[in-house]
């Protein structure tokens, strides 16, 4: 009699365990939806500046410019646009170390000073001088909202919608484009001006209101701070599931940081292992292959490609219709990553893309060789807004969402670092050698070249990267380092085993 209870009393406990508890709430997902958003009003901000040369240039470069030092030259024109990314390129090492050392919160706060101060330069801009000063601030205030946005999203979200959360940097960079756009085409310059400055005024303000990063927290042995912080990510989930994700992020900071030494990482470390290594190389490829796209090209010579077509579209509303279908293309790519996947958006987008400037370079091409193309004057508006559009579901969003959840904890933020610089590189020198490109190798050439690009981008996605949607970093970890797959048919293996012993 008492081994039959003893046993009911075992079975009775064996079946609470087995019992899972929550590990999500609605309230959760809402909070992690709500700080995603509010850190992204620091992306709405780089839109907004980055934007800012569109609507404001061909005032800048009359002789109705509000500068008293007269109208821009080109060469200090094409300086307005390249020196934000020049300004990102050089500061971005530093915030990896700046957000380690000080966290996630002071990061934010000094974007937000970077960008106040832009604006209120552009403001009492009297001289070329003052606004290129300006747009170089911008610039170093953008890299921090790329690695601030990427870290602070992936340490709070939970695996089933950290893709979709990460994806919110895009389609707020956009939302903040479209912003200018319209906002440039209807109001005066200073009206425009201050606009831009309650941007980041406002993201400092509802900023202060979002918990320390729970990940940042662990790794300066503040326990009471992080579970406090992860309590409120995590809200309504029971007490014992936040406290085993705490273990788990509290196991993976010690990886970070072997023997507590407090060592620095180097750069070998990221190809010490074969799971590293992968992550870095395809992180890097991502990047590269983002620039390569030809956006920068596209978005150059919008107006152009409208003009030959025969569209009697003025170029402010070419630019507005630009900036609608990337907010379109980034709000369905925000709907789809976290159902789709990242590696079927970047195989999509690369094959959208590369036909859309194939088609575009064949289209100058044939019109370089005197062929009348007056009656195919839809071809480069088609092929505009479908490069546009699949741009920003896949090119745009993706590679800032796997660079941030795809590498082993202790070399992620020389990582993260690396690829964000590999963007505002390449964004660079692009941006200001596309001129001398163009006259080495004609329109159509550019743009075949950006197509050839895209296309190996599709075979790099289709054959090398991997799939991260809803999967745990320890998963991502394995499969890249070539474990995954052999734990499964070791698994199958002895399941079969078993199987034959119990016959």
């Amino acid at each position: 009699m008492t081994v039959i209870k003893e046993e009911e009393g075992q079975d009775a406990l064996n079946a609470h365990k087995s019992v899972r508890l929550p590990t999500t709430t609605s309230a959760a997902k809402f909070r992690q939806y709500l700080a995603s958003i509010i850190v992204n009003l620091s992306s709405l901000c780089y839109g907004s500046i980055m934007a800012w040369p569109s609507p404001t240039l061909p005032l800048l470069t009359t002789d109705a410019t509000p500068l008293g030092s007269g109208p821009m030259s080109e060469e200090e024109a094409s300086w307005v646009g390249s020196l934000i990314c020049l300004g990102a390129l050089i500061t971005t090492p530093l915030y990896g170390i700046l957000q380690d050392r000080w966290g996630r919160k002071v990061a934010g706060y000094l974007v937000a000073t970077l960008y106040v101060i832009s604006w209120v330069l552009i403001l009492l801009a009297d001289n070329t001088a003052l606004i290129l000063v300006s747009r170089f601030i911008a610039g170093t205030g953008s890299s921090g909202t790329l690695v601030l946005c990427s870290s602070y999203v992936s340490e709070m979200a939970q695996d089933d919608i950290r893709g979709t959360l990460g994806s919110f940097l895009l389609f707020f960079i956009n939302a903040g484009i479209l912003f200018t756009y319209v906002l440039g085409s209807y109001v005066p310059y200073t009206a425009l001006n201050l606009a831009g400055l309650a941007l980041p005024l406002f993201f400092a303000a509802s900023f202060f209101f979002l918990p320390e990063s729970p990940v940042f927290l662990i790794s300066k042995d503040r326990r009471q701070d992080a579970l406090q912080s992860l309590r409120w990510f995590r809200v309504g989930i029971s007490d014992q599931v936040i406290e085993e994700e705490f273990q788990k992020i509290s196991e993976r900071n010690k990886e970070s940081s072997p023997s507590g030494d407090g060592k620095k990482v180097s750069f070998g470390e990221i190809f010490s292992s074969p799971a590293t290594k992968k992550g870095f190389i395809i992180s890097v490829f991502l990047c590269a292959n983002q620039q390569f796209s030809g956006i920068f090209a596209i978005l150059s010579f919008t107006v152009n490609i409208f003009q030959e077509s025969g569209s009697s579209m003025s170029a402010n509303l070419a630019t507005i219709l630009v900036g609608a279908v990337q907010f379109l293309g980034s709000y369905f790519g925000t709907l789809l990553i976290d159902r789709a996947g990242r590696r079927i958006l970047m195989i999509t987008s690369n094959g959208v893309v590369s036909t859309s400037l194939g088609i575009l370079s064949g289209y100058f091409f044939l019109k370089q060789l005197g062929i009348n193309m007056a009656r195919y004057g839809w071809v480069p508006v088609a092929c505009l807004c479908g490069h546009i559009f699949f741009f920003a579901v896949g090119l745009g969003p993706v590679p800032y969402v796997v660079v941030s959840e795809i590498m082993a904890p202790r070399v992620q933020s020389l990582a993260i670092t690396v690829s964000v610089c590999t963007i505002w590189g390449l964004a660079f020198l692009l941006t200001k050698t596309f001129v001398n490109i163009q006259g080495l190798l004609g329109v159509h050439g550019v743009y075949g070249m950006f197509s050839t690009a895209c296309t190996i981008g599709t075979l790099f996605a289709t054959y090398y990267m991997v799939e991260t949607k809803n999967k745990s970093l320890e998963v991502i970890l394995k499969e890249l380092g070539g474990n995954e797959k052999r734990q499964g048919k070791d698994s199958t293996s002895s399941n079969s085993e078993e199987d034959t012993t119990a016959v």
